[in-house]
C-alpha cells in the first residue's frame, strides 16, 4: 500500500485531514497529501478504531465488532418463552384446580357442622377448628400458587419481546414458584398428617385407622415432580441464551 492510498482510507473512515496527515507521515516520512480533502466526517459519527498490524508490519484500521442482539440469541429465548407458556398454563390449571377442590371441601364441612347438633360440635370442636385452619390456608396457599403462574405466564409472553431480563425474570418467577410449592409441600405433610393422628385417635378398631401419608404423595409434591426439572431446564435455557458483553474498541495508537 503507497503513502496515498493509505492517507485516504483513513479519511474515508471518518479521520481529519490532519489527523490522517499525522498517522500517514509515521509510516512514510516526508507524505504530503496529493489534495486536500474537500468535506470531512463529523467525528461524532465516526466509530471507534483499533489499529492492527498487518503481515508486512504496517498498521491498518480495523472496523470494531457490532454489538449482540439485545435480547440474547433468538432461537433459545422463542425456545424459552414456548416451554415457559405451556408450563405456565399446567401450573396456572393445576393450582386452581387444587384451590377449587379445598374450598369446596370447606363448603362441605360448614355444611356438615350446621348440620350437627351442638353436643356434636363440642365433641369434636378440636377436629373441627384443626380442619377449618387446614383449609383455609391451604386455600391461601394455592390462591398464591395462582397468581405465582399467572406471573410466570407474563414473563414467558415477555420472552417474545427482546427484553434482555426477560430470561432471568422467568427463571426468577419459575424458581418463587418452586419455592412455595415445596413450602405448601411440607405444610401438606404435616398437616394432613396431624389431622389423621387426631381422626385415628376416635377410631377404637385398627383396623379402621387411616395410615399417614409420605410427603411425596401430598397434592403440591406433585406439582413439584414438574416445576423441579422444569426449573433446571429454564436454567439452561438463560445460559444459552444470554447475551455476550459489548466489543471493546480502542483508539489508534497516539505517538
Amino acid at each position: 500500500m503507497d503513502a496515498q492510498t493509505y492517507y485516504e482510507s483513513l479519511t474515508a473512515q471518518g479521520y481529519s485531514s490532519d489527523q490522517a496527515q499525522q498517522y500517514t507521515t509515521q509510516h512514510y516520512p516526508g507524505f504530503t497529501a496529493a489534495a486536500p480533502v474537500m468535506a470531512e466526517p463529523q467525528m461524532q459519527a465516526a466509530p471507534t478504531q483499533m489499529m492492527v498490524g498487518d503481515v508486512s508490519g504496517m498498521e491498518q484500521p480495523m472496523q470494531p465488532m457490532s454489538a449482540p442482539e439485545p435480547g440474547g440469541k433468538k432461537g433459545w429465548r422463542i425456545a424459552n418463552g414456548i416451554f415457559g407458556l405451556i408450563f405456565s398454563l399446567m401450573m396456572l390449571g393445576y393450582s386452581f384446580w387444587i384451590k377449587t377442590m379445598v374450598d369446596e371441601v370447606g363448603k362441605e364441612l360448614e355444611k356438615e357442622i350446621e348440620n350437627s347438633n351442638a353436643i356434636e360440635q363440642a365433641i369434636a370442636a378440636d377436629l373441627i377448628d384443626q380442619t377449618r385452619d387446614l383449609i383455609s390456608t391451604l386455600s391461601t396457599l394455592y390462591t398464591v400458587l395462582t397468581l405465582l403462574a399467572v406471573v410466570m405466564l407474563v414473563m414467558s409472553i415477555l420472552q417474545f419481546l427482546n427484553k434482555p431480563w426477560g430470561a432471568k425474570a422467568l427463571l426468577g418467577s419459575v424458581g418463587l414458584f418452586l419455592v412455595v410449592l415445596l413450602a405448601t409441600s411440607a405444610y401438606e405433610y404435616s398437616a394432613f398428617n396431624d389431622l389423621i393422628d387426631e381422626v385415628n385417635e376416635w377410631e377404637f378398631d385398627e383396623d379402621e385407622k387411616a395410615e399417614n401419608i409420605p410427603i411425596g404423595m401430598t397434592p403440591a409434591s406433585f406439582g413439584a415432580y414438574c416445576a423441579l426439572p422444569c426449573f433446571f431446564m429454564f436454567s439452561l435455557f438463560a445460559f444459552l441464551g444470554r447475551s455476550k458483553g459489548e466489543p471493546v474498541t480502542m483508539s489508534p495508537m497516539m505517538p
